[in-house]
């Protein structure tokens, strides 16, 4: 399981909407970066939804400035019939 995090407080913009928009942009491309890494090691990968975040977050003890963004499952795929 890859816990993707952020914190938007480290980005230079001076709004707070643009740097939680930012840091959800990273968030993305990392996140898209392992998919694929993912995939070419032949392991099954996804994105886990319906997830309480901040229960995650709270579980890792991240600091309150940290957010959890993205949970992604990987692992060995079962055989197919």
């Amino acid at each position: 399981m890859f816990v993707v995090t952020g914190r938007p407080l480290n980005l230079s913009s001076r709004e707070p909407v643009a740097k939680m928009d930012y840091t959800f942009w990273e968030a993305g491309a990392a996140s898209q970066a392992l998919l694929l890494q993912a995939a070419a090691l032949g392991l099954g990968s996804g994105v886990a939804s319906g997830v309480d975040l901040a229960a995650i977050g709270t579980s890792l003890d991240l600091p309150p400035e940290e957010k959890v963004l993205v949970l992604l499952p990987v692992g060995r795929m079962k055989p197919g019939p």
